[in-house]
């Protein structure tokens, strides 16, 4: 099924998941993936990843996560000076796209790893057991690789203009598209404005 070598899927995986992550709570890239510099918004923490059933929390630990309703997600430290801002994000029945499975999937492996409640969800472990983190420049190489491989042009893409702060745009696009509400994808993508407003294509 896999062209590539068994010994990248780790990482593939991981890039998988973070990226949906990303799309689904519009997130910045500085959110979900290792970033130099210091940043005003803080990449996520495993305590920053709330998943329930029945309204009830569940412990990252429990074999059955997958099976959950719904996953929050706390933004610590945003723009703005904005704090503790949590987006919560249900089921939705995909066995590829489900967030929830997607998020319990990730929460399960930083528990195989030891991961305290502190470190970021970008770490993972490599093919050699050894933890890494999973840095922006890896995967806007990985991003503009895939778009290469397909018929981009045709798609009016051109990859060396997309970035990981696509991600957020998209978010916004498609759900302008799927006529959700404006101050959903407001709340959703935690702008104080009407700023998402310039991500809207013609």
């Amino acid at each position: 099924m896999f062209e590539r070598p068994v010994s990248h899927l780790a990482i593939f995986l991981v890039f998988h998941q973070l990226m949906l992550l990303g799309f689904f709570f519009a997130m910045r890239s500085c959110e979900n993936f290792k970033v130099a510099g210091e940043r005003q918004t803080h990449p996520k923490r495993k305590r920053n990843m709330v998943i329930r059933k029945d309204g009830r929390i569940l412990p990252h630990s429990l074999p059955r996560l997958h099976l959950a309703d719904t996953i929050a997600i706390t933004f610590e430290y945003q723009k703005h000076d904005k704090r503790n801002d949590t987006v919560t994000q249900w089921r939705t029945g995909d066995s590829t796209y489900c967030l929830v499975v997607v998020s319990a999937a990730m929460v399960r492996q930083l528990e195989a790893m030891g991961a305290s409640e502190s470190d970021f969800i970008y770490k993972f472990k490599g093919d050699n057991g050894r933890t890494r983190d999973f840095d922006s420049a890896t995967a806007l190489r990985m991003l503009r690789g895939f778009i290469s491989s397909v018929d981009f042009k045709g798609l009016g893409l051109d990859s060396k203009r997309i970035g990981l702060h696509s991600l957020r745009s998209l978010a916004a696009m498609a759900m302008y598209l799927n006529s959700v509400p404006v101050y959903t994808i407001t709340l959703l993508g935690r702008w104080s404005s009407d700023a998402f407003l310039r991500y809207i294509r013609k």
